[in-house]
């Protein structure tokens, strides 16, 4: 559920009777908010896309410059160390998500 849609739920629940032109006026309320959360939304994912698009244009432009200051020898032990590092950042990653929690305080 929308948290716009949720918020006004609680506190509708929690108020006098409202008129007709109020309950008209909520409902309005409630049509503008959930379009604009839309918009919103469809502009992060937007974002987010064209951050990867970039970071991955940089990735290329980076390994094309590599290949053009190292040898090959020196290239292959580059990529071979790249391959460690990212295998020991994805077992990190494993052991963080495994972790044990502990109950949050209310």
């Amino acid at each position: 559920m929308k948290l716009q849609i949720l918020f006004v739920q609680v506190v509708m629940s929690q108020i006098e009777p409202l008129t007709d032109q109020q309950q008209l006026e909520v409902y309005n309320l409630q049509q503008s908010s959930q379009q604009a959360e839309d918009a919103l939304s469809q502009g992060i994912d937007r974002l987010q896309q064209n951050l990867a698009e970039s970071a991955d244009h940089l990735r290329q432009q980076t390994l094309q410059q590599m290949a053009r200051i190292l040898t090959t020898r020196q290239a292959a032990r580059g990529l071979l160390a790249l391959g460690e590092y990212f295998h020991r950042l994805r077992a990190l990653s494993s052991l963080w998500s495994a972790r044990p929690r502990e109950p949050a305080e209310i």
